[in-house]
């Protein structure tokens, strides 16, 4: 963007390169194996919950998983509160 401003080019940055697939989370191996077998079996649990330190990539399993929900939101099962 225009702005001079060196948050607003971390934020694009960060935008920019965000993981848009489970397989492409880096250093989170574990959560995506575990979240991959959920979807898969179609098994998920009523909450999840996503913690650890600031850039560890809770919000972008976060928005990667809502996206796949939505997807199969086609089902009837899931609704955004």
């Amino acid at each position: 963007m225009s702005e001079t401003n060196g948050q607003a080019v971390v934020l694009d940055l960060a935008l920019k390169y965000r993981p848009k697939l489970l397989r492409d989370v880096v250093g989170q191996s574990v959560a995506v194996k575990g979240l991959l077998r959920h979807l898969k079996d179609d098994t998920l649990p009523h909450t999840i919950l996503l913690h650890g330190p600031k850039g560890t990539g809770k919000t972008t399993t976060a928005r990667i998983l809502a996206a796949k929900l939505k997807s199969s939101a086609s089902r009837g099962d899931f609704r955004e509160i």
